[in-house]
């Protein structure tokens, strides 16, 4: 980590870790200079020694006693191999300081890691801390006491001392200090006692109001400055803000502490709770530095460095960071600067409100944006006065823009797509080009076209399943974005599972002012694909219900089915716009459908419909059901074959029980409806077709002959009872009740 100024000397560096990451860790630092210094979150005896990623400030402070308005601060350094170790060692370090009038606050740092072995592998990888050390304070009236702690863990040996840094003042007091340049630091101490707990991890955050009012974030370091609870701890920071902080004590040793990072019962133990601890805090409004200023000319802005000063595309709606730099006449130096510096974004269409930076003499400086819009061609207008801390705007300024300009594109598109889309049929989508929180882009107002469009932005579509028909996809109309929004009517007259897709053109991008700098990855908007099913509308039914005798109409009863009438049904899938789907096959989207063919009822004498259907392949299945019941069926999906696609055709076969000994009258067998379903669709044919049964049988008689062959004409009556006889085929009644 490097120091935004040199320092004349080595200062001491205090970090206080946040509570991110359930396991135990605290910060260990080396190598500290007048520079800069390393730090790395180490974890203690017990656990893998990895921890997730936290955002953590420092303070780093040079060595002496200095004042801070009408408070004197004292910061130094010990060397030490005292130690605490849960309750089997005691150890102090007493600390000389200039306070002796007071009850002071204390916090301190391991500035080395002298006697370190696991977090310093060479060539390996990182493991936990070895030997495991924070610091131990105690506060007692006015004196101070610091050791190693060891908290409960015994992995390793402190053979060698190690460096504490610490920094002392009155506890509770509130000041500030006009610096050289005008900017006023405010500054205090807190002591908060027997305050600070810990609750094993689900840590209980108790939070301090700040005396004093900031007008942003403070910078804080904070420590235990008792040593109640045998096993040691130290402290996490859980919440920070400009009003209050909020601290809490972890230990070592966790639930999950495993025996293969070195974690040992006793002394360690697996519960983090901590009895009530006093706490010392340091809260410093904003760094101080007291420097001679040189003259600024310009200053620009990029992502990168002084020699790459491009800005790439960034995403509406997240934050992104920029370096503003200072920089010397010629525009090609670093030139420290002193003053206001107001920053904002602006383009033909839009301008950011102004943000504002006091530059205490520095080179550059983060600034971070948040633009909720879409931008083509944007560009950081900077506007500065050295030597005053100001509002924005200013009155007086110089101004100068950054050198390249760059594009605010959507993060990514989105299509929201209606259910139970059918074939030939208008729907309606709307595709939206979402920031990065997911909300509509302002300002994203471009226009979207099917396949090879010149427009921006190109919505593509083909068939999923390899050897179907890719339909047509049809604008109907919309397709233009408002803020980030487009609503399109669409058409696809084909059935099946169609991936649709909105994505960018490569070359009439909305980024395209970043086309050079920019990677595509980075510079297009993150296209969607989604597949749609585009079901079947609708089934047509075709039916020709004929008598077995053509010519004469009728149709003996025979249960055999060796006579009986016939029904012809021929079966189509269709489009809302009644036009043939042909992906309606075995191979692609057909289905197995159920038909069902309803009627009248059925006279007396009979009771039970006897039928048989026969598929494309001549394969007949024979069935029977009730007389009152309706004839219903299965026919398999792969009757739809890819010679007739999207057309299947069935033949039904029908006739009734004959009781040999019970003759029955004439009667009509009425179908009035036809219906055919999948999961998806149906088919209803309304019909008023009818065939004529008759109980027949021939009329034998005794022949007498000396012929080997010879030919003999029988008669073949009808059985009807009902006098009226207006079903019987004639009025010649060679017997009772039987007719010609």
């Amino acid at each position: 980590i490097e120091f935004n100024k040199t320092f004349s000397s080595v200062p001491v560096v205090f970090i206080l870790p946040e509570q991110i990451g359930i396991n135990p860790v605290a910060v260990r630092i080396k190598n500290v200079t007048v520079n800069g210094f390393d730090a790395i979150l180490a974890e203690p005896q017990g656990e893998d020694g990895a921890h997730v990623a936290q955002n953590v400030n420092y303070l780093a402070v040079n060595k002496g006693i200095h004042k801070i308005g009408n408070t004197y601060v004292e910061v130094g350094t010990i060397d030490t191999k005292k130690i605490q170790q849960k309750n089997l060692v005691n150890e102090w370090e007493k600390i000389e300081h200039i306070f002796s009038n007071y009850t002071p606050v204390v916090v301190a740092q391991i500035q080395s890691i002298n006697n370190e072995t696991g977090l310093d592998t060479k060539g390996g990888a990182i493991e936990r801390s070895k030997p495991w050390m924070t610091v131990a304070i105690n506060v007692s009236g006015s004196d101070v006491y610091m050791a190693l702690e060891r908290s409960e863990t015994n992995e390793g040996n402190i053979t060698k001392e190690e460096t504490i840094g610490y920094m002392i003042a009155p506890a509770n007091i509130q000041d500030s200090v006009i610096d050289d340049y005008g900017n006023e630091i405010k500054f205090e101490t807190i002591r908060k006692e027997s305050f600070f707990i810990g609750v094993d991890w689900n840590p209980s955050c108790k939070t301090v109001n700040f005396k004093n009012s900031y007008s942003k974030t403070p910078l804080v370091a904070a420590n235990k400055n008792s040593r109640k609870g045998k096993d040691g701890g130290w402290f996490r920071r859980c919440y920070l803000d400009k009003n209050k902080i909020g601290l809490v004590i972890d230990e070592d040793g966790a639930e999950f502490s495993k025996t293969e990072y070195g974690y040992s019962e006793p002394p360690q133990d697996t519960e983090r709770r901590h009895m009530s601890e006093t706490g010392g805090i340091f809260v410093f409004s904003d760094s101080i530095v007291i420097r001679e200023q040189n003259q600024i000319i310009s200053f620009d802005a990029w992502d990168k460095n002084i020699t790459d000063r491009d800005i790439s595309t960034k995403i509406a709606n997240k934050e992104f960071n920029l370096t503003i730099a200072s920089l010397d006449e010629n525009g090609s130096s670093y030139q420290e600067f002193n003053g206001t510096v107001c920053y904002r974004l602006i383009s033909d269409s839009y301008i950011s409100n102004w943000s504002k930076k006091f530059w205490n003499l520095e080179e550059a400086k983060n600034a971070s944006f948040i633009i909720d819009r879409a931008i083509k061609n944007a560009k950081v207008n900077i506007r500065w006065i050295a030597n005053e801390d100001t509002n924005c705007p200013l009155v007086d300024y110089n101004e100068s823009n950054s050198s390249d300009n760059f594009a605010i594109r959507p993060d990514r598109f989105d299509i929201v797509i209606p259910s139970n889309i059918k074939a030939g049929e208008e729907f309606n989508i709307t595709v939206r080009a979402l920031n990065y929180t997911g909300g509509a882009t302002k300002d994203y107002n471009e226009s979207i076209d099917l396949n090879n469009s010149s427009n921006s932005v190109r919505l593509e579509y083909n068939e999923t399943k390899s050897g179907c028909k890719s339909g047509t996809l049809t604008k109907i109309g919309g397709g233009s974005f408002k803020d980030g929004e487009a609503n399109i009517t669409l058409k696809y007259d084909e059935i099946g599972d169609v991936n649709i897709s909105i994505k960018e053109i490569n070359g009439s991008e909305f980024a395209l002012v970043d086309s050079y700098d920019t990677s595509d990855f980075l510079r297009l908007i993150e296209p969607y694909i989604e597949t749609i099913n585009v079901g079947l509308d609708h089934f047509e039914i075709n039916a020709i219900y004929l008598n077995h005798n053509k010519d004469k109409n009728f149709t003996y009863l025979d249960e055999d089915l060796n006579v009986s009438s016939i029904l012809e049904l021929n079966i189509t899938a269709k489009s809302k716009d009644n036009k043939v789907v042909e992906n309606y096959n075995s191979e692609c989207y057909a289905k197995d459908i159920s038909i069902n063919v309803f009627h009248n009822g059925v006279g007396d004498g009979v009771s039970e419909i006897i039928y048989k259907f026969e598929d494309v392949e001549g394969n007949q299945t024979l069935m029977k059901i009730q007389k009152d019941e309706n004839i219903s069926f299965d026919y398999k999906e792969g009757n739809f074959t890819t010679d007739n696609n999207g057309s299947t055709f069935v033949k039904v076969y029908i006739n009734f029980d004959r009781n040999l000994s019970k003759p029955v009258n004439p009667f009509e067998f009425n179908i009035t409806q036809i219906d055919v379903n999948d999961t998806d669709a149906n088919g209803i044919l309304s019909v008023n077709k009818s065939a004529r049964y008759y109980y027949g049988s021939l009329l034998l008689k005794d022949i007498i002959t000396t012929k080997d062959n010879f030919s003999k004409s029988y008669n073949f009556l009808i059985y009807d009872s009902n006098k009226s006889g207006n079903l019987r085929p004639s009025n010649n009644e060679l017997l009772f009740n039987w007719y010609e």
